[in-house]
């Protein structure tokens, strides 16, 4: 429901005289100024624009700044009127934001502009605002930290991982591809192509890593190296290309090479060609650290994003319609190959995620600002120093190295984050599963 205030007169600048401006509000966050400018105002902007024109412009039959007024009227006067109009809007609409202490976080759209004869220039602007978050509760909440468990195999699929890694290939001429087989292949669309495509295409994927879709990686298991065969693959509902989801094609796929890998014995000779390790026993007791300590830090990240979705939850507010749109335009950016009805699509189902995290990064600042919580600049020096330490370099490299990739915000952001996560914590009750 939109709110409408009463009349605000802001004292004009440089004797210009005053302005009249009338704030509505549309929500949480949305905003409109209806403006009201006095004619004599707009007119000595006209007078300062016609004699910018009047300093500047050449016409035959007159010396350059001699050009007479009647002149200048007559020749540019539209011209004159409309950049006078212009400037006395820009002008007013900053002036009156200005005296209504606002702070627009979108750009500010200007409309319904209107300059009659013998009346004043109004005009409307629209933008948003931050929204006012009301900090009613921050602690109180139960909640339970995950247990810390190590996945089963996990230890082993990281060393089959690094053995993949150091394989050596052959190159084969017989048999069949398997799972774990680099192969290239040729794929020829048949009839029923439903976007008409003929060409045919070339592919290098390792079977049984998901790169293709299952109906296809059976279908080149049955081939051999210079084998072809047609077959018949299904495209999901939710496949990449929206003009396949859900259709069934026939294609021609033939296999063009295949490689197949030779992995190291986990040995401990193998683990101690990978660096600093006493052996395969060794590896695997810092395989498993490693992944307990992954564990750890991802229990405490969900730990500390279901305290913040509670916080949330009972300082409720709204996220700025631009805010929400600027995320999500940031996270289907890099997708160039997208047309436009797949991206509308893919817009609509990114918006809660979109949402959520403009709320969230709203309520960290709102919490930060309201506890004083925010790094000065000596903070962020004792964690660069920190970070130098850990690495054993110079404070000052690693900050000119922060500073030439635009990182200190977010070692700051960090840090930031790292105090309202603290704060929120010790004012929550935090169990351990049993």
């Amino acid at each position: 429901m939109s709110q409408r205030r009463g009349d605000r007169v802001a004292a004009g600048r440089n004797g210009s005289g005053a302005l009249a401006a009338r704030l509505t509000e549309d929500g949480a966050c949305r905003r409109t100024l209806e403006v009201t400018v006095p004619r004599s105002r707009v007119e000595r902007r006209r007078a300062a624009v016609a004699l910018e024109y009047a300093s500047t412009v050449r016409l035959k039959g007159f010396r350059r700044g001699r050009v007479p007024r009647s002149v200048i009227d007559r020749r540019f006067g539209a011209a004159i009127e409309k950049e006078a109009v212009d400037r006395s809007v820009r002008s007013a609409c900053a002036e009156a934001i200005d005296s209504e202490d606002l702070r627009p976080i979108s750009d500010v759209d200007i409309v319904d502009v209107e300059f009659p004869a013998n009346g004043p220039l109004t005009f409307s602007a629209q933008f948003e605002v931050r929204p006012v978050i009301k900090l009613d509760r921050i602690g109180g909440f139960r909640l339970t930290r995950s247990r810390i468990e190590a996945a089963e195999g996990a230890v082993a699929r990281v060393v089959e991982r690094l053995r993949r890694e150091r394989a050596t290939w052959h190159t084969e001429t017989e048999g069949k591809a398997a799972p774990g087989d680099q192969v290239e292949v040729s794929v020829t669309p048949l009839d029923g192509a439903p976007n008409g495509e003929t060409e045919t295409r070339h592919y290098e994927l390792m079977l049984g890593d998901g790169s293709a879709l299952p109906e296809m990686e059976e279908a080149i298991a049955t081939l051999g190296v210079g084998e072809e065969g047609d077959f018949e693959v299904a495209f999901p509902d939710d496949f990449a290309d929206s003009g396949r989801r859900g259709t069934v094609q026939r294609m021609r796929i033939e296999l063009l090479s295949r490689r197949t890998p030779e992995l190291p014995a986990a040995d401990d000779s193998f683990a101690r060609s990978l660096g600093a390790v006493d052996g395969i026993d060794d590896l695997r007791g810092r395989i498993a650290h490693d992944l307990e300590v992954e564990a750890r830090i991802r229990a405490e990240r969900e730990l500390d994003n279901e305290l913040l979705a509670m916080v949330i939850d009972a300082n409720p507010f709204d996220a700025p319609e631009s805010m929400v749109d600027t995320y999500t335009d940031a996270l289907i950016g890099g997708m160039a190959d997208i047309d436009g009805d797949e991206a509308d699509s893919l817009r609509e189902s990114l918006r809660p995620t979109a949402e959520y995290a403009v709320k969230r990064d709203l309520m960290l600042h709102r919490i930060a600002d309201e506890h004083g919580l925010h790094p000065a600049e000596a903070d962020i020096d004792r964690e660069i120093e920190s970070l130098a330490e850990r690495t054993d370099e110079d404070p000052r490299r690693v900050r000119a190295r922060l500073a030439e990739s635009e990182r200190i915000a977010d070692l700051a952001r960090r840090l930031m984050q790292r105090r309202v996560f603290a704060l929120l914590r010790s004012s929550s009750e935090v169990s351990e599963a049993s």
